[in-house]
Formats: C-alpha cells, sequence, structure tokens
C-alpha cells in the first residue's frame, strides 16, 4: 500500500509542475512584457503612418512632429510606472490561481480515487471476499442450468447447447431431463461417442437401471466410433458383467485399465474389477489386478482400500428384521454418500443385490461419479443404503431405506448401517 501511495504522490507532483510555474511566471513579469510589446508594434504602425502621409504630402511637417509627440506620449503611459500599477492586479490574481490549484489537485484525486476507485484493492487481505458455500454453488449451478434451457427454447437447432444441458441434468441427477436433452442433441450429431455413452447411461437410468436393448446398441456404435473410449468401456463392461458374460466384460474392463494412467483412481478400480470377474471365472488373479481388492466380502468387495485413508467409509449394512419379508434376493441395493450441504449428487455409490446382505462395505474416491465430486473433498457426508424394487437409484415409493446420520469421511470404520424403513 505504501508504494501505491507513493507513485500516486509523485504523480500529483507530476502533474503540478506542468500546471503553476507558468500561472506564477505569467502574473507580474510576463503579462506586462506581452502587453509591453503589444503596444508599441501598434504605436509603431501609427508612426509609420504618420511618415508616409508626410510623404505623400498629406500632412504638414508641423503637423507631422504634432502626431509623433503625442504618439510618443501614450506610449509613455502605458508602458510606464502607470503600467506597473495595471499590471499588479493580475499578477496577485495569477498567484492566488495557482495556490488553489496546488490544494484542490492533490484533494480532488484522492477523494475521486476513494469514491470511483478500488481501495480495498491496495489490502486484499482484509477484503478477502468470504468463500462461497456449496448451497450457494449449487443455487448457481441451477439457475445457470435453468437459464440454458430458457435459451435452447428459443435455439432448438443447438445441438451443442442440449449436449451440454443434458450433461448438466446428469450431474444433479436429473436422468429424465438429461435422457431428453440428450435425445434432442442426438438428432443432430449421430456420430459424437460421448453423446451417444451419455444418452445410453441416461436410457438406462430412467429404464430400470438395465443396459439391455437400446442402451448397448448405442454403446457398440459409440466403440465403433472411438475403441478407445472409457465411459463406452466401462458400460459396455457393466453390460456384460450384468449378462454374467464374464469373460466378455474382462475383455473391456482390460482394455478400459490399459488407457488408465498408472497408479490413477480409475487404474486402481479397474485392478478391483478384473480381479473380482478373474475370480468369478475361476481364474488366477493377475498380480496387477491383485494390487487393489474389491469391496465386498471374501477379500474381493469388503477389504481395505489400499492408499491414502482420508475420504473413506467402511462398516456393515443390514436390513432389519421386520423388513426382511419384503425384499427379494434380487432387489438392487444401492449405497451412497451424499453431501450435508451442497449439491444432493452422491459423492460414491456402491450398488449391490439384496443376496449379499448383510454385507460389509466399503466407499471412498474410487467410487465417485464425477471425478471433481469426490468423498475426500468435504469433511462430513450423510450415508444411506435402499434397496429398490424397480433397480433405479432414484427413490420410489416403496423403497426400503435407511440413514447414518453426518459422518467423518476421515478413514472411518466399523460404522453400522440398518434399511429400516418404507419409503411413502
Amino acid at each position: 500500500m505504501m508504494v501505491f501511495w507513493l507513485v500516486a504522490i509523485l504523480l500529483i507532483v507530476a502533474a503540478l509542475l506542468f500546471i503553476l510555474p507558468p500561472l506564477f511566471r505569467g502574473g507580474a513579469d510576463g503579462n506586462r512584457e506581452h502587453r509591453a510589446a503589444l503596444n508599441t508594434s501598434i504605436y509603431r504602425d501609427q508612426i509609420t503612418e504618420l511618415e508616409r502621409d508626410l510623404d505623400n504630402d498629406v500632412l504638414s511637417e508641423e503637423q507631422y512632429q504634432q502626431g509623433r509627440t503625442e504618439i510618443e506620449h501614450r506610449l509613455l503611459e502605458d508602458v510606464g510606472d502607470s503600467g506597473g500599477e495595471i499590471q499588479r492586479q493580475p499578477a496577485t490574481a495569477a498567484k492566488f490561481t495557482a495556490i488553489t490549484l496546488a490544494v484542490i489537485v492533490p484533494v480532488t484525486a484522492v477523494l475521486l480515487y476513494k469514491v470511483l476507485g478500488t481501495p480495498e484493492g491496495m489490502a486484499p487481505d482484509e477484503f478477502q471476499p468470504a468463500p462461497m458455500s456449496q448451497q450457494t454453488q449449487s443455487d448457481q449451478i441451477n439457475q445457470m442450468v435453468t437459464s440454458l434451457a430458457a435459451r435452447l427454447k428459443d435455439e432448438p437447432n443447438n445441438a451443442e447447447g442440449w449436449k451440454m444441458l443434458g450433461r448438466s441434468y446428469l450431474v444433479l441427477e436429473r436422468f429424465a431431463d438429461a435422457r431428453k436433452a440428450f435425445e434432442k442433441a442426438a438428432s443432430f450429431i449421430s456420430d459424437d461417442p460421448q453423446l451417444l455413452a451419455d444418452l445410453a447411461d441416461t436410457i438406462a437410468m430412467t429404464s430400470g437401471q438395465s443396459l439391455r436393448g437400446r442402451p448397448i446398441e448405442l454403446i457398440k456404435k459409440a466403440l465403433a466410433l472411438d475403441p478407445q473410449h472409457e465411459k463406452s468401456l466401462w458400460l459396455a463392461g457393466t453390460a456384460a458383467y450384468e449378462d454374467k458374460n464374464y469373460r466378455e466384460s474382462l475383455g473391456y474392463w482390460q482394455r478400459l485399465y490399459a488407457i488408465q494412467p498408472p497408479g490413477s483412481e480409475g487404474a486402481q478400480q479397474m485392478q478391483r474389477n478384473i480381479a473380482e470377474v478373474q475370480m468369478l471365472l475361476g481364474e488366477p488373479v493377475t498380480p496387477v489386478a491383485a494390487a487393489a481388492p474389491m469391496p465386498g466380502g471374501d477379500g474381493v468387495s469388503g477389504g481395505q482400500m489400499q492408499g491414502n485413508s482420508a475420504g473413506k467409509i467402511s462398516g456393515e449394512l443390514r436390513l432389519a428384521p421386520n423388513l426382511q419379508a419384503k425384499v427379494s434376493p434380487g432387489d438392487s441395493v444401492f449405497i451412497f454418500a451424499q453431501a450435508v450441504t451442497g449439491p444432493r449428487m452422491p459423492l460414491a455409490v456402491l450398488r449391490t443385490t439384496a443376496a449379499d446382505l448383510p454385507m460389509p462395505f466399503t466407499l471412498d474416491d474410487s467410487l465417485s461419479m464425477m471425478p471433481q465430486m469426490r468423498l475426500s473433498g468435504f469433511d462430513e457426508v450423510i450415508v444411506t443404503a435402499r434397496i429398490s424394487k424397480s433397480g433405479s437409484a432414484s427413490p420410489q415409493s416403496g423403497d426400503l431405506q435407511g440413514k447414518a446420520g453426518k459422518v467423518s469421511t476421515n478413514n472411518i470404520q466399523g460404522l453400522q448401517l440398518v434399511i429400516d424403513e418404507v419409503l411413502p
């Protein structure tokens, strides 16, 4: 801040140096000299005129001398002692103006900066805006999505806009809206692997979590366009796994693992998936796949995660005895964690079936739906387990559910989660 004021003072002084000296010089001496020179020039012209009239016999010698004497007398009066009296008043006024400006210029500059400038910029630590809350961020995201949807009503042929809207709805878990937006985008674009994969995903999310039928057709079309497309490989492997076609699932996931950065979360997740499929096939688990066990029982799905302990919650999920009769072994079970405040999109999701209950579980960053929305990015979450008859992750009447209160994400172990209520 001191540097700023020093620079400001130097600039003000420089401005005054341009303004004040001419005023001080121009008061007494400068103004007097200018007027004297002007008067002398005028009288010289008058004498010249007299001489011309004498030469042309317009004036006699006597008239010429008389006129010249009168002109010289008037000249002496203007530039002589009386001239000093005439000039003293303008000199005083010029000095007064200079002094006034010397005070007004710096004061005005400071006041204008206070009103129009940004004084807080000189002390950023003191005026640092408060960090935006997660709820505010969520509200802003919803506002932007609403604005985009409104704009697309006026621009129905904006394919990129429909893609963006679909992905926004996907993040907000508005799967039905996301599907409509992706369908609209797909009516204009047919060769975008990401769009095809997103559309397949949303169709599955709104159709009982099943990738059979049209979703798998879209996925295979996406892979024909880009054999290395990550989401399409993931969905293709998942579809094959659901159909118990473990050999095909293994092929897709091995291809996906091969293009993951070594040691990344994606690579670790693929290691666990590959290890599980190899065990289901009765094959030896390869060293690369054995590096991280799958969450769960028998050392495959419930073992401790490798790596950073922050952002991990493990425990046991049970079903209340009074609800046992309402559940079938094939019912889908979702275990997920959501931020206490902020976006409602799950930070980590684990899917299994009711046949596995009771079961140990682990939620961590490898189960995140989006890289930027991870369990380790939040201090506290709410953990929920839901049994869905329809297979949909969205809550529906008749679903069975259980919740744990606020839970820390700092390597919590032994959490007891009980499904003990029926959604109205």
